[in-house]
């Protein structure tokens, strides 16, 4: 310890010692940044400001600390680890890849250099060497690389021996390891099995299962059929081949549908056949099924009877099986048709007529049997169920009542429109055999036939004007619906009530406006009665189109044709002449008379014709439209001028 004089003479000391300038640490960086900024020279100071780095400091710190990274590091981590602001660190790195791009990458924030790309790939190579195979998703996943970056590196690499499959890196021994497994898996199927259940068995490309199994089946080591991705083994094949033919010679038939591809034909088939086989829409079967058949169906035909060919048949046949194999037998189609598994020949089919409209109309009322007629419900099934269970109590059962018991109603749904229309015909000769009024019916067809022709043919010229859009309130189609369409709908009804001796009243020869109501009401028919109502009322709307569709449906239920194409020029020849005689027989001028006869000349020798009666507002109010039909500008001239003067032109 020392004196307390040595320490006074210390203190005398220290007082008598000049004092020097010291300067702080934060003045010395100051001084410096000054000195760096006057001379151009950039520095990057440290987080804790202790240090100022170069630019050039800072790389080669960024470079060794990727290195100690082993070539793999983030930018968060330079930063860290440097001890620098992160924007310094991401404009050096930015640098780096620029000037070494083969050498360094950046992803996600993430600084990766080429070695350790190299690295990966050789663990990756090790890994596959020793299982024969990769996931390449889970050892993207494993180093937390993008699984794209992954494939890239992986197909790009020279270190790995192997080849990219999907996700999978196979090794080029695992492709006969492969192989080998789907041929495995072959030789265990015994029945039809996809391609994709075993590519989903094996986990391996159904692509490749397929090219294993076609190789295979080219070269003979497996022996089966792949259709449409599905592996069929030949022991099944022959197995089913086998049962279906042992079916078939037991049964007698086959049903198509228990046909695969394969045994289809016989080329596919590998020497399938079935003996005397026909083929119908849904089973194949033994021809000598068909002869007892064919014997039945030509002793029905000869005889005029039916049989039941159902019974002999196997129950799997369907209706389009028998109707194919009755297509089969000469005549049978044409002779006959088929009813619930029966066969009845169309002369049976008049017998039972001719023996069942007699004993109707002797037990019922003919007037009843005519309003059951009409109504078309099943009063008229009714009546022959009882007098067919009659027959069969009261006598041995005979054809028509024995056939009657097996199928009543889908045999009466066969016939039930003759035998209607032979118990009206029946009744209404009965009924009104007695009557003295007669109307000759030919006369009244000819007349609805040229009637038809006129309305017709003038609906088609007023398309013609109208390019295809008929005007319903033009003045031609007024003209007709009040002159032509009343004598059409009247002669209709004349022709009808004749034919189901309907009664005029007496105080009227034939039917007019006043009457036509009445006699409508007596038709029995309701269809054509509700057809000559709409007639009626059409004619009041003056509505022409609506009667001319009214006049069709009319007809068509009357059954009266007319083949207009056919009946044009021979209507057209035959109005042409009319006019040309009436134009010559004209012994005084009359302009309206000579204007409806010239102008009827012009349209019929250009083939139309048109409804025009020869009256002053009809001829006047027309003849403008009819130019473009007429197509002739010296006849429109004179016949304009002939009206104009009053027939002084």
């Amino acid at each position: 310890m020392p004196s307390i004089a040595e320490l006074r003479s210390r203190l005398a000391k220290a007082q008598t010692k000049a004092s020097t300038a010291r300067l702080s640490k934060s003045q010395c960086i100051d001084i410096l940044l000054k000195v760096c900024q006057k001379r151009n020279i950039t520095l990057v100071p440290t987080l804790n400001g202790d240090e100022l780095l170069t630019l050039k400091q800072l790389e080669k710190e960024v470079l060794d600390a990727i290195d100690a990274h082993d070539g793999r590091v983030t930018l968060a981590e330079l930063a860290a680890t440097i001890g620098v602001q992160r924007n310094h660190v991401d404009r050096i790195v930015e640098k780096i890849l620029q000037e070494h791009p083969d050498t360094y990458i950046s992803l996600q924030d993430t600084l990766i250099t080429t070695a350790y790309t190299e690295k990966l790939m050789l663990i990756a190579n090790s890994r596959l060497q020793e299982c024969g195979l990769l996931d390449a998703c889970d050892f993207a996943n494993e180093f937390e690389l993008p699984f794209d970056m992954i494939k890239v590196f992986l197909s790009k690499s020279k270190v790995v021996e192997g080849k990219l499959n999907g996700n999978l890196l196979e090794s080029h021994i695992y492709d006969g390891f492969k192989e080998r497994c789907v041929l495995a898996s072959l030789s265990g199927t015994t029945v039809p099995t996809s391609t994709t259940r075993i590519s989903n068995l094996l986990k391996i490309d159904v692509n490749f299962v397929n090219d294993v199994i076609s190789r295979a089946l080219k070269s003979g080591c497996v022996c089966g059929v792949l259709k449409g991705g599905v592996f069929t083994p030949k022991a099944y094949s022959d197995h089913r081949n086998a049962s279906l033919l042992n079916f078939y010679n037991a049964s007698g038939y086959l049903e198509r549908s228990k046909l695969t591809d394969s045994t289809k034909s016989n080329k596919e088939s590998g020497g399938l056949s079935f003996q005397d086989a026909v083929t119908l829409e849904t089973v194949i079967i033994n021809r000598k099924l068909i002869e007892p058949v064919v014997v039945l169906i030509n002793e029905a035909i000869a005889n005029d009877t039916w049989t039941n060919i159902g019974i002999m048949l196997p129950a799997a046949l369907t209706n389009g099986d028998i109707t194919a194999l009755i297509d089969r037998v000469k005549d049978a189609v044409k002779s006959g048709y088929m009813v619930e598994g029966l066969y009845v020949s169309n002369n049976f089919e008049s017998a039972f007529l001719k023996h069942v409209v007699p004993l109707l109309k002797e037990r019922y009322d003919v007037q009843m049997l005519l309003e059951a007629v009409s109504k078309r419900d099943e009063e008229i099934f009714s009546y022959i169920c009882t007098i067919m269970d009659e027959e069969c109590v009261s006598q041995s059962e005979s054809p028509f009542s024995e056939l009657w018991s097996i199928a009543s109603q889908e045999f009466y749904n066969q016939i039930q429109d003759t035998l209607l229309s032979q118990i009206r015909s029946s009744c209404t000769m009965d009924l009104y055999a007695g009557s003295k009024s007669h109307v000759n019916a030919t006369e009244l067809t000819e007349q609805l036939k040229s009637v038809y022709m006129k309305f017709i043919q003038t609906i088609k010229g007023m398309e013609d004007i109208s390019k295809g859009n008929v005007d319903n309130s033009h003045l031609i189609m007024k003209t007709m619906v009040k002159e032509l369409m009343p004598t059409d709908c009247h002669t209709l009804l004349h022709l009808y009530a004749s034919q189901n001796h309907i009664s005029i009243p007496e105080d009227a020869k034939e039917v007019n406006s006043k009457n036509r109501i009445a006699i409508i009401d007596c038709i029995l028919d309701q269809e054509v009665k509700s057809h000559f109502k709409l007639y009626v009322e059409a004619l009041k709307q003056k509505d022409a189109l609506k009667c001319v569709e009214a006049s069709k449906s009319i007809r068509a239920a009357m059954y009266i044709t007319c083949n207009v194409k056919n009946e044009k020029k021979g209507f057209i020849r035959t109005q042409l002449t009319h006019y040309k005689q009436k134009l010559a027989s004209l012994t005084h001028v009359d302009p309206i008379k000579v204007v409806h006869c010239v102008l009827n000349i012009a349209l019929q020798k250009n083939g139309h014709y048109i409804f025009l009666v020869d009256k002053d507002w009809c001829i006047k109010g027309c003849i403008d439209s009819l130019e473009k039909l007429v197509n002739d500008d010296e006849i429109m001239g004179c016949m304009r001028k002939c009206l104009q003067t009053q027939g002084g032109y």
